[in-house]
């Protein structure tokens, strides 16, 4: 829990930030599509920000830097020394060294947590958007944001792994298949997310970028 309250608190500077350009880039776009019939619903439109607040966040723990105010005034805060691993399945080594120093952090983390972040990408990019219903498109998208995390982190002090891309497709694939279990189960509710679905009173819709 600790370690959640950490990232929460680091996240939260980057999501105030965020916040007003992204309502303003939505007022944008609403208005500059509004005459070729576009339409949205308020439901539809606070997803669409909980979504790209989202992906600020998982930015912000992955390619932005962290600063700290010192006496010297605003610095990067020097992260740990950068690593590569394109060994596929190599994790499995760091996983049993972990479990067997008791380091279960490190399990959370960076199995559970590389997965359970994209389960939430898999899952809310079909939710919102027709054109992501199909798997190959939204297990594509999560693929494409974790590889060009994994990439953007080769010019960092980070570590990049292509065990995290694995496991990211994973979770956008698992997401996938829980959105299809919440379209069969609740199908009135997975309408209402979409803003171009013509049953929740949306007509005449331009279509989603």
């Amino acid at each position: 829990m600790d370690r959640i309250s950490y990232f929460v608190d680091d996240m939260a500077p980057y999501l105030m930030i965020a916040l007003p350009i992204i309502l303003v880039v939505r007022f944008i776009h609403y208005f500059s599509k509004r005459k070729n019939g576009f339409q949205t619903t308020l439901f539809h439109e606070l997803l669409i920000i909980l979504y790209f607040l989202f992906l600020v966040g998982l930015a912000s723990q992955t390619i932005f830097p962290d600063f700290v105010n010192g006496p010297d005034g605003l610095k990067i805060v020097e992260s740990e020394v950068q690593r590569f691993n394109l060994v596929p399945l190599n994790k499995i080594k760091e996983i049993k060294n972990a479990i067997m120093y008791d380091n279960v952090d490190y399990v959370i983390i960076e199995v559970f947590g590389n997965i359970a972040i994209f389960v939430i990408i898999g899952f809310l990019t079909p939710l919102l958007w027709k054109k992501y219903e199909k798997m190959k498109n939204t297990v594509g998208i999560s693929f494409l944001i974790s590889l060009f995390i994994e990439t953007t982190q080769i010019f960092l002090p980070r570590a990049t792994d292509v065990d995290d891309l694995i496991m990211n497709t994973l979770g956008g694939l698992i997401g996938y298949i829980l959105y299809l279990l919440v379209k069969k189960r609740f199908p009135q509710f997975s309408n209402r997310c979409k803003a171009d679905n013509r049953k929740n009173q949306v007509v005449g819709m331009a279509e989603e970028p």
